[in-house]
């Protein structure tokens, strides 16, 4: 369940695509998931039915998820291209995930393309609509992890190639010719590539720096975004005797699909971009506080607001 509350920056002041803070939602008690998972074959096969996000599972990356720029984490190629159920909406599907080595996870799921929509008709998330003459979401991934030792040093990586169908009927109001399905191709690396103190085994210092990269393409005739690309780096513990905080840089970018209509003529050169700066301080197992600076460049893509400084601090407490 969720209740998000209160009103968002994006919408009031800086009118940026992406949605500067990845919590921000309608306001509404909702249901969120609803699932029943069962693991077979000594965990290596596991099948979850029921309601469902897709950006629970899919394309993750460990060292984006620090930043709250909701770029890094639900790419904007999907989340404005397709009705795959993604937060703060859950919809209803089917996921099956395969792991034959501890190096290897295939994943692959199928949604309903027309979940809800959270502000409209879905503001609490019990639609439970299945019809798939509407058309059907299939999304899938394989991720290659590659496990610590001391004969790599501890500098490893997780690597992840995916892609998604919507076979759903569509016309858009920013896309001028109807179309009949969409999909997208997406890769992210996660690489370790220092540690502070040498890797003995997974009680090891994890000081060190990280770094990702992402990239996600769309068709440009039928996606208000076509391309979005994404890199940053977080290091573990760079301040002495604060081992758990995490200091990270990353940047976002985002490019307007080439048929996208706007005021009645094509645009050509849309885009926008966000440099996020954040630094999450680890008070005790059960609280965090997390500053955290933006500057969001051509927000909204079309020119129709000025660039955005945006400074704010997040706080967890986990219970």
């Amino acid at each position: 369940m969720l209740y998000p509350h209160g009103e968002g920056i994006t919408d009031n002041y800086t009118g940026d695509f992406n949605r500067l803070s990845n919590i921000d939602a309608y306001d509404s008690v909702r249901l969120f998931e609803l699932w029943f998972e069962q693991k077979l074959f000594a965990d290596f096969f596991s099948i979850r039915i029921g309601q469902m996000s897709a950006d629970q599972e899919f394309y993750q990356s460990i060292t984006s998820n620090l930043f709250i720029n909701s770029c890094f984490g639900n790419f904007p190629t999907i989340s404005f291209g397709t009705n795959l159920p993604i937060y703060p909406v859950g919809g209803l599907g089917a996921r099956i995930d395969y792991r034959p080595s501890s190096a290897l996870t295939l994943r692959a799921a199928l949604f309903d393309s027309n979940p809800g929509t959270q502000n409209l008709d879905d503001k609490h998330g019990t639609r439970f609509h299945w019809n798939p003459n509407t058309g059907l979401i299939f999304i899938a991934e394989g991720v290659y992890q590659v496990n610590p030792t001391t004969a790599n040093r501890g500098l490893v990586g997780a690597y992840t190639l995916g892609g998604y169908y919507d076979s759903r009927q569509y016309t858009g109001d920013f896309v001028r010719p109807a179309h009949g399905a969409n999909g997208g191709l997406y890769a992210i690396v996660d690489q370790i590539v220092y540690r502070a103190e040498p890797y003995v085994d997974e009680k090891s210092s994890k000081r060190g720096l990280s770094t990702f990269l992402s990239c996600v393409v769309a068709p440009r005739d039928r996606n208000l975004v076509s391309l979005y690309l994404d890199a940053g780096c977080n290091y573990v513990g760079l301040v002495p005797c604060r081992e758990n905080d995490i200091v990270g840089l990353a940047v976002g970018y985002i490019k307007i699909g080439d048929e996208v209509i706007r005021k009645a003529s094509v645009v050509h050169s849309g885009h926008e971009a966000v440099i996020e700066a954040s630094y999450r301080i680890q008070i005790n197992d059960h609280l965090y506080l997390q500053p955290d600076l933006q500057c969001i460049l051509h927000p909204g893509a079309f020119g129709e607001h000025p660039n955005a400084l945006v400074s704010g601090l997040r706080f967890d407490i986990t219970f």
